[in-house]
C-alpha cells in the first residue's frame, strides 16, 4: 500500500509540474529552433570584416530555413559585430573557437525569439590536411563556425583563378551558402544527430550524414569538395543551392 501511494504522489507531482520527469523543458534546444514557439529565429552573425557573407547569401539562408521551420515571425540574419582578424596562418582549435563564440554571443533579442550564432573566421581548422579542409563546424548546440578564408581561397585559387571574376564571386557566394546551410542543419540535429529520423537515411559509412548526395546534409557539404561541386554548376549557369532533401524535411516536420 505504501509503495502504491508513493507512485501516485510521484505521478501527481510530475503532471502538476510538467517540467521534470520528461516534460517539455527537457527537450533539446533544436526543437525550439523548429517549432512555432519561440515565434522568431534570429541568427546572430559575427564576422571578420573582409570575409563577411554577402547580403544575398544572408537572405538566401534565411529563406531556406524559413521554408522548412515553423516560425510565424520569420527567420532573419542579424549582423551583430566584427571579429578581429587572426591572420591567414592562424590555426583554430576547438577550445579557441568555443572561447571566441562564448565571448561574442551577446546580441539582444525579444522574448519571442530564439538565437543561433554563426561566426565567420579567417585562419584554418586544426584538423585540416592538404586534401581535406573543414568549411563548417558545430561547436555547441547554439553555435557554429564557418571557415570563410578556406572558402575564399578555394573559390579564388587553384584552377578557379582562371575563371572570370563574376564566376568566382558566384562560386564563393553559393559555396558559402551551402556550408552555412549544412552547419545550420547540424544545429537542427539532422541526420540522426539529435533529431530522430522518420526513415533511415543515414550514410552507412559516414555517421551523421545523409546517404543522398542531393541533400545538403551529405558528407560532401562539410568540406572543400563542395567548392568543386558548385564550380561545375556555376559554369553551367546554375547558381541554385542544394538544400534539405525530402527525408530531412520529413524529420523536421515530425518535430513540429
Amino acid at each position: 500500500m505504501k509503495n502504491k501511494r508513493l507512485k501516485h504522489i510521484t505521478l501527481w507531482f510530475c503532471i502538476s509540474l510538467l517540467w521534470g520527469c520528461g516534460g517539455p523543458d527537457d527537450l533539446p534546444r533544436l526543437y525550439d529552433y523548429i517549432r512555432a514557439t519561440p515565434a522568431e529565429l534570429v541568427i546572430e552573425l559575427d564576422t571578420v570584416p573582409e570575409l563577411a557573407p554577402t547580403s544575398t547569401a544572408r537572405s538566401r539562408l534565411a529563406d531556406a530555413l524559413q521554408e522548412v521551420l515553423d516560425k510565424p515571425s520569420g527567420v532573419r540574419v542579424d549582423a551583430d559585430s566584427f571579429l578581429d582578424s587572426m591572420g591567414s596562418d592562424y590555426v583554430w582549435t576547438d577550445a579557441a573557437l568555443r572561447s571566441l563564440a562564448e565571448s561574442n554571443f551577446d546580441l539582444e533579442v525579444g522574448t519571442e525569439a530564439i538565437k543561433m550564432h554563426t561566426l565567420f573566421v579567417d585562419g584554418s581548422y586544426v584538423g585540416d590536411t592538404s586534401s581535406q579542409k573543414r568549411l563548417s563546424l558545430r561547436i555547441s548546440d547554439t553555435q557554429l563556425v564557418i571557415f570563410a578564408q578556406t572558402i575564399d581561397e578555394a573559390c579564388n585559387g587553384g584552377v578557379n583563378q582562371a575563371l572570370p571574376k563574376t564566376d568566382r564571386q558566384a562560386l564563393c557566394d553559393v559555396s558559402t551558402l551551402a556550408a552555412w546551410l549544412h552547419g545550420s542543419g547540424r544545429l537542427l540535429g539532422l541526420v540522426n544527430d539529435g533529431l530522430p529520423m522518420v526513415g533511415n537515411h543515414e550514410d552507412l559509412t559516414h555517421k551523421g550524414f545523409s546517404a543522398n548526395s542531393n541533400s545538403v546534409m551529405h558528407k560532401t557539404f562539410e568540406g572543400i569538395e563542395l567548392v568543386d561541386l558548385y564550380r561545375t554548376r556555376v559554369l553551367a549557369g546554375n547558381n541554385d543551392v542544394i538544400s534539405f532533401d525530402a527525408a530531412c524535411i520529413a524529420d523536421i516536420n515530425a518535430a513540429k
